[in-house]
């Protein structure tokens, strides 16, 4: 299988990895920032709108109330929130066989890119095909054309 793109985020990057091939405009950009989660806190907005809330707490869905009664993530959330995350970011490490990428080569990748894109003057496609995350840098077809099938008709 083969991958081609201009612009490739976490999703995209995720399905291309799968690919045997993977080429990259040389215009392009691979953008892997992990992983996040935002949640909406409430509190300050419903104080200020005057919104009398009543909330009764059930033992199993205590968390559900957290959004309308703080500002900010509880510690036991955050450590939650942290767990899954990771969870899901070293998941997302490990699915790269088209790649043979290293185990820490993505991480890699995430922590040292801004040190590393000012190496290649901002080269973001260059930087891609230096970390293995592409086989090779390729402009598209002028007329817009898909590749068509490398593995013969189908």
């Amino acid at each position: 299988m083969v991958a081609a793109a201009r612009f490739a985020g976490s999703t995209q990057y995720y399905l291309a990895a799968q690919a045997g091939e993977v080429y990259l405009d040389p215009m392009g950009l691979v953008y892997l920032d992990g992983f996040s989660y935002y949640r909406m806190f409430l509190k300050d907005a419903i104080d200020k709108l005057g919104v009398d809330v009543n909330v009764v707490p059930r033992r199993h869905v205590q968390e559900l109330h957290r959004p309308v009664l703080r500002n900010d993530m509880a510690p036991s959330e955050r450590e939650e929130t942290s767990v899954w995350l990771q969870s899901l970011w070293n998941a997302f490490n490990r699915t790269s066989p088209g790649r043979s990428l290293p185990a820490a080569a993505l991480n890699e990748f995430v922590a040292q890119e801004p040190a590393a894109l000012a190496a290649v003057n901002g080269d973001a496609a260059k930087l891609a095909l230096q970390r293995g995350l592409v086989t090779a840098l390729k402009k598209p077809a002028p007329d817009g054309r898909r590749a068509e099938s490398v593995g013969g008709r189908g």
